[in-house]
């Protein structure tokens, strides 16, 4: 069966609108093809666009607008070669990646390639813990979206709607936001000023921090030792996962029958002292 034929100049030509339709859908699909998740992206389009091509390897498969770390360069230009396409490895966030995280354009299987931005507006989803109104967020260790209080992009809409707010849900924000030559602020809900247990639900300064909420806990004698002193993220239903970010760091405390408002400030590894005039 003979293929499609081309007309030549000044030939008169009949389209029906279905066939108009069909030749501007299949334009289309060209054009998210050589922009979408099968391929890689020009270097040059990518800074365009801000968006860049990762291989999901944090050994699960993510969700659209999961936080990811951007890793290794998996696929380098040779010399000369100016178009040729970047991957980037993405993993879980771990700390070392605050100022060096993207956010998920799409869903990607574990081991499949696919876009992530890593400067513009793009919707994300945030946790804010309890007492938070900063309209910043960054990268929390270990978790896949954004955590209030935190550098690293501008909330420029939230939905306030969902409760607790420390819930993860969607708003959108402007990543990047700044480096880090100045000390990086958290905000917590409470501080313990005495050894705690570090697991399940505590009463601490008369506040119960919730579920995924930050707690400082600079105190730790029996309970890991001085080792185990620093930024928690509360589990409600078992053991707390230690947080360990970028040093210095400025806490700031938001609840709690005495201690709220305090300001603590990250002197050394494990070693966190109250603001001078304000606690102690």
């Amino acid at each position: 069966m003979p293929g499609p034929r081309k007309v030549v100049p000044g030939q008169a030509q009949r389209i029906r609108a279905s066939t108009f339709n069909t030749m501007i859908d299949a334009a289309q699909d060209w054009k998210n093809r050589a922009f979408g998740s099968g391929g890689a992206i020009p270097i040059e389009q990518a800074a365009r666009h801000g968006v860049i091509i990762v291989r999901n390897d944090s050994g699960g498969d993510l969700d659209v607008f999961s936080i990811v770390g951007v890793n290794t360069l998996l696929t380098a230009p040779a010399n000369g070669e100016d178009h040729r396409s970047y991957i980037f490895s993405a993993v879980t966030p771990s700390a070392g990646y605050e100022q060096k995280f993207a956010i998920l354009q799409e869903p990607i299987v574990s081991g499949n390639c696919g876009k992530a931005m890593i400067v513009g507006v793009t919707p994300a989803l945030i946790s804010r813990p309890v007492g938070d109104s900063s309209q910043t967020a960054g990268m929390l260790a270990g978790q896949t979206h954004l955590q209030t209080g935190l550098s690293g992009s501008q909330i420029l809409w939230e939905d306030l709607s969902v409760s607790p707010t420390a819930t993860p849900h969607l708003a959108l924000v402007s990543i990047p936001t700044g480096g880090t030559s100045t000390p990086q602020t958290v905000i917590v809900a409470v501080v313990a000023t005495t050894d705690i247990a570090l697991t399940g639900t505590i009463s601490i300064d008369g506040f119960t921090a919730p579920n995924g909420s930050l707690v400082l806990a600079p105190s730790q004698t029996t309970h890991g030792g001085a080792a185990a002193r620093g930024v928690y993220k509360v589990n409600t239903s078992g053991a707390w996962s230690k947080w360990n970010p970028f040093q210095p760091l400025n806490v700031i405390v938001s609840a709690g029958a005495t201690l709220n408002q305090t300001q603590w400030f990250l002197q050394a590894a494990n070693a966190y002292q109250p603001v001078a005039g304000v606690y102690g």
